[in-house]
């Protein structure tokens, strides 16, 4: 549904990939957009990033920082957006906000989903 494509052809979706925002300074968690999809590329997710930026931006919403687990998938997005996490002589864990090229956004990877990673 959504993709305007009139037949079957595309695969079946297994999962879902939900993008939330959660508050620093007060206590809420919503969700902003949702996709059922069977796979995307981190390509694919930077370019959500991005359009989610830009629209939080336009209501007002001050982003600070974007938080996801340890897919390659995810890496590939980090760089993509403009971060280097790989040479750790010239780690850089943030990247520029798409609608304010003044300010950064910061990239954490979520410390129990990575340790999760690392146990299995």
């Amino acid at each position: 549904m959504g993709t305007e494509i009139e037949n079957d052809s595309l695969s079946e979706a297994t999962n879902a990939l939900v993008y939330m925002a959660v508050g620093v300074n007060s206590n809420f968690k919503i969700p902003i957009a949702y996709f059922l999809i069977n796979s995307l590329s981190g390509r694919e997710k930077a370019n959500i990033v991005r359009e989610s930026l830009i629209k939080l931006d336009e209501v007002g919403v001050i982003v600070v920082s974007v938080t996801c687990d340890g897919p390659a998938s995810h890496f590939t997005m980090m760089s993509e957006l403009g971060c280097e996490i790989k040479d750790i002589e010239n780690i850089k864990p943030w990247f520029i906000h798409p609608s304010k090229p003044d300010e950064v956004v910061f990239f954490l990877l979520d410390a129990c989903h990575m340790l999760k990673l690392m146990r299995n």
